[in-house]
């Protein structure tokens, strides 16, 4: 890959084209660090001003008053995603100011043959590919290889031939912009939390997003990793003991834990010196890179899902474990069950990913 371009030389393109800036936009989530706070409003009920768009919004306006298009084919899974559904707040400005935006199922786009990647193309000629990390847009790659612009130009026909335009699609897809407000849950405490999850009955399953724990009984283990000094995990060994047993009477211990780049000491303790030792005693441990799991529109909080019943949030307080929130409600349930599908389905067995 060549190196990308950013700032001031990316937004250069959309001052420039002469006629069409044309977007293919793949990803079932963005992760853009100018949207978490506008995400989190949406989420809590509360209003949008979309006072962070005002720029992009009158160039749109600017560049149709002059006869210059801005053209762009949103893939949608159904159901959408989070992200997605709060877009549908956000669009209908970009519609508004001039922007051609249309919608082609993820489904359709499969049948279609439609790549994965995002990928801007200015004027039928300029190609630009985008980069994403679990942190944002990366930069954009510019193509001068003319079959590779050409091949992309055929994606950008077959996609904009079979989208349907995005007013039309939501009339016939009912509003889903507003957040479903989960109810609230009980709060627990500490042991309480540790109590729950080592008291199911069928199955204990957990995604881990966080890039270090800062549990006091692994400073030490961690402070010897750190040195290069041998640890012979003792106290690890009543957890390993406890996982053996609820294996050997059926109950399964499954856990997906999300990476970083690069990897925090703490990761690379984990992996190094934790995780085969539960994954021997029984646990169903398997790992997620971070271009995936930026793809997933995973949650960005750590979560159990109990004996497919229950819901149980971790709190933490500078990355230590102080209790959490235990949720039922049958909503709640289903939404974390589907993150959890999906985080299940693309994740890589640990051993697996150590041999790779």
């Amino acid at each position: 890959m060549t190196s990308l371009i950013t700032g001031e030389e990316f937004e250069r393109l959309f001052a420039t084209f002469q006629h069409t800036a044309w977007r293919w936009e793949a990803q079932a989530s963005y992760h853009e660090p100018y949207e978490l706070e506008p995400l989190e409003q949406w989420r809590r009920g509360e209003p949008d001003d979309l006072a962070r768009l005002a720029d992009w919004l009158d160039d749109i306006r600017a560049a149709t008053a002059a006869g210059r298009l801005f053209q762009r084919v949103r893939r949608y899974p159904e159901p959408p995603t989070e992200y997605l559904r709060w877009q549908e707040n956000v669009t209908p400005a970009n519609v508004e100011a001039g922007e051609d935006i249309r919608v082609v199922t993820a489904d359709q786009a499969a049948e279609l043959g439609l790549p994965g990647h995002d990928f801007w193309l200015f004027d039928n000629t300029q190609l630009v590919r985008m980069h994403f990390d679990a942190s944002g847009f990366v930069g954009g790659e510019m193509i001068t290889d003319p079959d590779v612009v050409a091949q992309h130009r055929v994606w950008r026909d077959i996609a904009w031939t079979h989208a349907v335009p995005y007013r039309r699609y939501r009339e016939t897809h009912p509003a889903r912009g507003t957040r479903e407000q989960p109810r609230p849950g009980q709060t627990v405490t500490r042991d309480e939390h540790r109590t729950l999850v080592q008291s199911v009955a069928r199955s204990a399953w957990r995604l881990e997003i966080q890039g270090t724990y800062n549990e006091p009984s692994e400073r030490e283990p961690l402070r010897r990793y750190l040195a290069g000094e041998p640890d012979d995990l003792a106290w690890f060994a009543r957890w390993l003991d406890r996982i053996r047993d609820v294996t050997a009477a059926g109950v399964r211990f499954e856990r997906v834990r999300v990476l970083t780049e690069p990897l925090t000491d703490y990761l690379a303790y984990q992996l190094a010196r934790i995780t085969e030792p539960a994954v021997e005693a029984g646990e169903y441990i398997r790992i997620l890179t971070p271009p995936v799991a930026a793809a997933l529109d995973l949650p960005p909080v750590d979560f159990w899902v109990l004996d497919d019943e229950r819901v149980l949030l971790p709190t933490f307080v500078d990355h230590m474990l102080v209790g959490g929130e235990l949720a039922d409600a049958p909503a709640d349930v289903a939404r974390f069950l589907g993150i959890r599908v999906r985080a299940w389905d693309h994740a890589i067995p640990f051993r697996e990913y150590m041999r790779s």
